[in-house]
């Protein structure tokens, strides 16, 4: 199958992780036969994207063929910038056609970001079924700026799915876009799977966890928007004979390290607190498995791909009540807080605690990896794709 995938931008150096889930996707589909051309127009700041020079080149890491527009023009005059991006993305559809002797459908990622309403309209002229796949923050909470929304709303029109990567923001956009919805809302997770090395590590048999050291990982960026404060008050919250085995490691980096640090020494158990700092994601993997539970309190995920990779090493899971992924949470791979509230989350850790000796690793793993695995999530879009050109 001939396929255009669109991203926001090509990952880099600088920026590795901005479009690491749309090239992620890209790089399981070629992997799994498909010819696939990554494409993307990337509008960010001049600051960011530092040259209007288009992007011609081989993926180094899979059969991926990168076509891709940098497209400095943020801030500009919105008509100017939509009809610039519609331009780009017409370009980029050329040269995807040139690569592979034609498009059997374009799968765009973030499409309110990425598309826009007038090249929705081209596609559609074309004949070239279009499958989206959305992960915007902005569409899950509501609040798609004006500009946006008719690119939105063009792709619920014609798409033949307009996917998303959870149940919450799939029921999000089944109420924003009701109206306007020309077929059903389907669910594709992102892809989260261990590295190569590691999917076959044995899981880690059950600690007695009366005699074992309760052993917290928590994953983020050191913001104030992801309450990792919460989670330190909650650790002081917890029945001391808990609090005494409790050690957490905090992955990530950010401008409220210091801030948490004078937290931790303040609740007198900074003894107890490590922050390791950012981390290769090669090297995230190693500390999930030595880990008993994965902790966040985050209010606002639009996914909560560090939940997934839990579960992947077979780690339980504590989070909050409006996590995305809570349809799949069950008594054995997770643990539900109230939002926002550090007793509740103190309970709910001694909760995760009392449940570790009869907790079966392997089984939360084997579940976890059968829904976010590649190759679940390539059979699942490539029946779309399927059904997508079937429907033409």
């Amino acid at each position: 199958m001939r396929v255009l995938v669109i991203g926001r931008c090509l990952p880099d150096a600088r920026n590795p992780f901005f479009g690491i889930f749309e090239l992620q996707q890209a790089r399981a589909l070629a992997n799994a036969g498909h010819d696939i051309v990554f494409g993307f127009v990337d509008g960010r700041k001049i600051h960011r994207v530092r040259s209007f020079k288009p992007v011609s080149q081989a993926d180094s890491a899979s059969p991926v063929e990168i076509r891709g527009q940098r497209l400095p023009v943020k801030g500009l005059p919105w008509p100017i910038v939509r009809s610039l991006r519609t331009a780009a993305l017409r370009r980029v559809v050329d040269d995807a056609v040139a690569v592979l002797g034609g498009i059997d459908v374009v799968y765009a990622h973030f499409p309110a970001m990425t598309l826009t309403a007038p090249f929705i309209d081209h596609l559609r002229r074309d004949g070239i079924p279009l499958v989206a796949l959305e992960h915007w923050s902005r569409v899950a909470d509501g609040t798609i700026p004006r500009k946006r929304r008719p690119a939105a709303a063009a792709t619920a029109a014609y798409a033949y799915r307009y996917c998303a990567v959870t149940p919450s923001l799939a029921e999000s956009i089944e109420k924003q876009f009701s109206g306007e919805l020309a077929n059903p809302v389907d669910v594709i997770p992102n892809i989260v799977e261990p590295p190569q090395g590691m999917r076959d590590r044995p899981m880690p048999a059950a600690d007695d966890a009366a005699h074992a050291d309760f052993r917290l990982v928590a994953i983020g960026r050191l913001i104030s928007d992801k309450r990792f404060d919460i989670v330190l008050r909650s650790i002081a919250l917890l029945p001391d004979d808990v609090r005494g085995m409790t050690k957490l490691t905090i992955i990530g980096g950010g401008e409220e390290q210091r801030t948490l640090e004078r937290l931790a020494r303040q609740l007198s158990i900074e003894d107890a607190v490590e922050f390791a700092g950012r981390l290769d994601n090669a090297d995230v993997w190693p500390v999930l498995y030595e880990s008993d539970a994965y902790v966040t309190a985050s209010p606002l995920e639009t996914f909560g791909v560090p939940v997934a990779e839990a579960w992947s090493a077979g780690v339980h899971c504590v989070a909050p009540d409006n996590n995305p992924l809570r349809p799949h949470f069950t008594d054995e791979n997770g643990t539900l807080f109230r939002v926002n509230d550090a007793n509740s989350l103190a309970v709910a850790l001694a909760d995760a605690h009392r449940k570790q000796p009869t907790l079966s690793r392997e089984r939360i793993s084997v579940l976890a990896r059968e829904r976010y695995a590649s190759t679940s999530v390539v059979a699942r879009i490539t029946g779309i794709f399927e059904d997508a050109i079937a429907a033409k």
